[in-house]
């Protein structure tokens, strides 16, 4: 049984943010990655718990409204694969981009997933401090909504899907509802479901623009409506896990975890009792055996602990 308690979140530092509205996070070594709308990344030691970025750069994605605010690079969720490109020691990661509710005139989601090559400069070309970031885009994965009549599946979203890598199994999932996740849409709660959709994971060496459809779906399961608000998370462990909520009453900070083998959600907390004192929740990260998430408090973000325990999932078969 998993346990977990409002102590055992703790702030580890704030930090300075290149642009209001910060979103996605991942962890690499001992390094922090927090995105930004627009797909700004800056980079923040762990270790020395500096709340000024190392360096701040664009994503190969990077899209401040061209040709609408549709197409901005929102960077609601980013992770890390196993995957590497080229001699870059750094994996390629995945970041989920675009802004739009919906489908463009051909039935393109906006919401779609870049796999970008991160490459970092270090102060004396060695494993010294980062002094320069540059990122390229490899591929672009998109979602075409087509009829899912005479398969086994329902359609994966209702609009804008969320893109997580596992990269060990060669898997791809979109995690998003049959409806919307806010209050306006309150009247389907009863009948709504979180729908976690598989696919096999396109190889970034191929590059390009890669389609998928109802067609290319593998897998699929529902879990429980049992909390509004998608933000971000990662899959870690053969599990998905996911940060919903902005920290106010009507939608309240929370962790869900869904085991990807069992088809199930397996844990979950309510993080409203905790140090993240109402604070909108983001994304997050396991960093030394303790799962970190951020949060987009103003003018500066937090990076907050939630503990150990949540690596306990992690060997869970």
């Amino acid at each position: 049984m998993f346990h977990f308690s409002d102590e055992d979140a703790k702030l580890l530092f704030r930090f300075e943010k290149p642009h209001p509205i910060s979103q996605g996070m991942a962890v690499w070594e001992d390094t922090l990655f927090q995105l930004y709308h627009t797909g700004l990344c800056a980079l923040y030691d762990l270790k020395a718990a500096s709340g000024v970025p190392l360096v701040t750069f664009p994503l190969g994605s990077y899209n401040p409204g061209i040709p609408t605010a549709d197409y901005t690079n929102h960077s609601n969720l980013c992770m890390f694969s196993t995957l590497r490109h080229g001699d870059n020691p750094i994996p390629i990661f995945y970041a989920t981009i675009g802004n739009g509710v919906g489908a463009d005139e051909d039935g393109v989601f906006y919401y779609q997933c870049a796999a970008e090559d991160i490459r970092l400069t270090r102060k004396g070309g060695g494993t010294g401090r980062v002094t320069f970031a540059a990122a390229e885009t490899l591929q672009t994965i998109r979602y075409r909504s087509s009829s899912v009549d005479g398969t086994p599946w329902e359609q994966p979203c209702w609009g804008a899907p969320l893109w997580l890598v596992d990269s060990a199994e060669g898997a791809l999932y979109i995690l998003s509802a049959r409806w919307r996740t806010t209050s306006a849409f309150r009247e389907y709660r009863d009948r709504n479901a979180y729908i976690i959709t598989k696919f096999p994971l396109p190889d970034p060496e191929a590059g390009g623009t890669v389609t998928l459809t109802a067609a290319d779906v593998a897998d699929q399961f529902t879990a429980p409506f049992d909390i509004f608000c998608t933000q971000g998370g990662l899959i870690a462990g053969g599990k998905i896990f996911y940060t919903f909520g902005t920290g106010t009453e009507e939608y309240p900070d929370g962790v869900r975890v869904y085991d990807l083998k069992k088809r199930c959600l397996i844990a979950g907390a309510d993080l409203r009792g905790t140090c993240l004192g109402g604070e909108e929740i983001e994304s997050c990260g396991f960093w030394n055996g303790e799962l970190l998430c951020t949060t987009n408090a103003r003018p500066y973000g937090g990076i907050y602990s939630l503990g150990p325990r949540w690596s306990e999932l992690l060997a869970e078969g």
